[in-house]
C-alpha cells in the first residue's frame, strides 16, 4: 500500500507517489556486471567509472546501470532474451540505464528501463526506475547533501514517448530514507468500481 497525493485538477493535475522502503543490494561482481552490460549492448568503457552497477529498491527493485553518454543511451538495442536470462540470475526483473544530461538541461538524468522478463521490453516513463535511481544518486553522493532534494529525470525519448518525472529524496541520518515520484497527468477516462462482500 503506497500513498498517492493528487494536487490540482484537469490539465494541471499533479500526481505524487511516496514509494516504499529504500533497500540497497551490494554492487554486482565483475562477472554479473559484464553479463548485464553484454545483454544491454554495452561494455565496461561505457560505464561511469565511479558508480557501481547495483540493485536498488523503493518497493520494486531495479538494477541501476550508470553510463557516460546520453547518445549511447538513446541508441541502445538490448538483447531481450539475454536480459531475461540476467533477470533469472539476479532475481531482479528491471534494468534502469541512465546518463547525466548537460548542466543546462532542466532534467538531471535521462533514462531507459527494460523489463522483458515481466513482459515489458521497454517502459516509457517509470516511477519505480527513477525512484530507486534517486536513492542511488543520493547514496553515492551525486545529489546535494540536504534533508530534501528534488530533481527531474527524462525518459521515453528513444520510444518517441518522452516524459519527465520529478524525483524527491528525503534523507535521514545521512542516508536516503524516503523517495517520492511525481508528474503532471491528464484525465484519460473515468471508471467506477463497486466492491461487494462475498456471500
Amino acid at each position: 500500500m503506497l500513498p498517492v497525493d493528487i494536487i490540482g485538477a484537469g490539465d494541471h493535475m499533479k500526481i505524487i507517489m511516496t514509494q516504499g522502503e529504500v533497500v540497497f543490494t551490494p554492487p554486482y561482481d565483475r562477472h554479473t556486471t559484464d553479463r548485464i552490460l553484454a545483454a544491454l549492448g554495452l561494455t565496461v568503457d561505457d560505464l561511469l567509472s565511479d558508480l557501481p552497477v547495483q540493485e536498488v529498491s523503493t518497493g520494486h527493485s531495479k538494477v541501476m546501470v550508470p553510463i557516460r553518454s546520453v547518445d549511447t543511451l538513446d541508441s541502445l538495442m538490448p538483447n531481450m532474451d539475454a536480459l531475461v536470462a540476467c533477470s533469472r540470475a539476479t532475481q531482479c526483473n528491471g534494468f534502469f540505464v541512465f546518463a547525466f544530461n548537460d548542466e543546462d538541461d532542466l532534467a538531471l538524468t535521462s533514462g531507459r528501463m527494460f523489463a522483458p522478463a515481466v513482459g515489458i521490453p521497454e517502459d516509457p516513463v517509470t516511477g519505480n526506475g527513477n525512484g530507486p535511481c534517486g536513492a542511488y544518486l543520493s547514496q553515492h553522493g551525486r545529489l546535494p547533501d540536504r534533508d530534501v532534494v528534488s530533481y527531474c529525470g527524462r525518459q521515453g525519448v528513444a520510444m518517441g514517448k518522452e516524459g519527465v518525472i520529478e524525483v524527491t529524496v528525503h534523507r535521514h541520518n545521512g542516508r536516503p530514507d524516503t523517495v517520492q515520484v511525481g508528474g503532471l497527468a491528464v484525465e484519460a477516462g473515468q471508471m467506477e468500481v463497486v466492491l461487494e462482500s462475498p456471500s
